[in-house]
């Protein structure tokens, strides 16, 4: 994320100081990354507001490159425009070619494999789970809630605090409570009647 904000400056600053990018050419930029951000965590899928912002920021982009004044392009050659464009659509899906094509040559790079861990914990190198021993003997026993189970959170049974999830999908904090079962790594509790 920071590092698209800062592309972003670098692309605009120059531009603006030359003159050449307005502050409407900037908003246009702004409006389109909103437009797409919407796309993506409102309105799932490809539709409308994600189009009109991938087209909202190609056209900040390669309006950005020409020399006019507002939106007045009389002084402007057809081929500037035309360039213009192409310059931006060109760039992006260069870009978008490269991630494809290298991609998963990144991923396998040493540089990539000393910033993300690689290794597989095995089980035959010694890594195991804790086991599960213990964790029948809570079930049967009262206790109470630690924190209000919603409808997981956090209980205490005999001085020991554990995840669990109430069977009827909501327990106020500090009721007592009672262990009905464990299954698949969850605690289930009822309240204590």
């Amino acid at each position: 994320m920071a590092a698209a904000v800062i592309a972003a400056v670098l692309y605009f600053a120059p531009h603006y100081i030359e003159g050449l990018a307005a502050h409407w050419e900037i908003l246009i930029f702004i409006a389109g990354i909103i437009l797409i951000g919407l796309e993506i965590f409102v309105f799932p899928g490809f539709g409308v507001t994600g189009i009109s912002g991938i087209i909202l920021v190609v056209i900040s982009l390669a309006l950005s490159l020409l020399n006019n004044v507002g939106f007045d392009f009389t002084f402007t050659p057809t081929i500037s425009i035309l360039q213009s464009f192409a310059t931006v659509i060109a760039a992006m899906v260069i870009g978008i070619f490269f991630f494809i094509f290298t991609g998963k040559g990144i991923m396998h790079s040493n540089v990539f494999k000393k910033m993300v861990l690689v290794d597989s914990q095995q089980s035959d190198h010694g890594f195991n789970a804790a086991p599960d021993e213990h964790v029948t003997d809570y079930v049967g026993q009262q206790g109470k809630t630690l924190t209000i189970l919603r409808p997981s959170g956090k209980i205490v049974v005999n001085n020991a605090i554990l995840n669990a999830t109430a069977e009827n999908s909501y327990i106020e904090h500090d009721t007592a409570i009672i262990v009905s079962r464990y299954e698949n790594g969850t605690y289930w509790v009822r309240i204590q009647v």
